[in-house]
């Protein structure tokens, strides 16, 4: 016989289990909608639960689209670590980690999408995006004035420069991966690596460095 303890157990796990499916079904179907035209019904009936189930888990729409970003942010701020810590090759390390920064994005864009449009209306979604923009900003300032230090960058405003390349990643990762149809990925981050390697590093490491394979671009040396 179940005791009280094993039965309030159980009912956690089942309201965790739930809330997991609403997110995970919401994500599946930003794949095919737009957020502006994702319904809390189709949603629900997607996951098998009620309406009403809902308001357990999220407060509203946005409460929803928060925890969707709340997900993926760890995972996306994990993207180019090695290059942020400096332990090796600055060009080889960067366009590696630009590298996982597009992949991240080739999974997560339609949700980064849609926190980008509603944060032109909500403010809490305003709030988590420029938060998000500040905290890439401040991990690439950081490497680069440390790159300045080292004499490999000659960087004159690390601060300015990071916001500058965070803002231009952010807008031709969503122009790329926002919505279908989907661009090559060598030639998403080559494009990166051109305007990132040259601003911090100088033309000279750019044309040092072995481009992505089959990208379409072509730098003359």
């Amino acid at each position: 016989m179940e005791t009280g303890r094993g039965w309030a157990g159980r009912q956690r796990q089942e309201r965790r289990n739930a809330r997991q499916r609403i997110l995970e079904v919401a994500s599946g179907l930003l794949e095919d909608h737009p957020w502006h035209e994702l319904r809390l019904e189709d949603v629900m009936a997607a996951a098998g639960l009620t309406r009403t189930a809902f308001y357990r888990h999220f407060d509203d729409r946005q409460a929803l689209l928060m925890a969707m970003l709340d997900q993926v942010n760890a995972g996306a701020s994990e993207a180019g670590t090695t290059w942020k810590q400096g332990t090796g090759d600055a060009v080889a390390e960067l366009r590696a980690g630009l590298a996982e920064l597009a992949g991240a994005m080739r999974r997560h864009g339609r949700l980064m999408q849609a926190v980008a449009d509603s944060a032109a209306h909500d403010p809490e979604a305003r709030a988590a995006h420029d938060e998000m923009i500040e905290s890439f900003s401040r991990v690439t300032a950081a490497r680069i004035r440390a790159d300045v230090a080292t004499g490999q960058s000659a960087v004159r405003a690390p601060d300015e420069v990071s916001t500058a390349l965070v803002l231009m990643n952010e807008r031709l990762l969503l122009a790329a991966y926002g919505r279908p149809p989907y661009p090559a990925d060598d030639t998403v981050v080559e494009t990166m690596v051109e305007v990132w390697v040259a601003t911090i590093y100088g033309r000279e490491a750019l044309d040092r460095a072995e481009p992505v394979a089959g990208a379409g671009a072509q730098r003359s040396t």
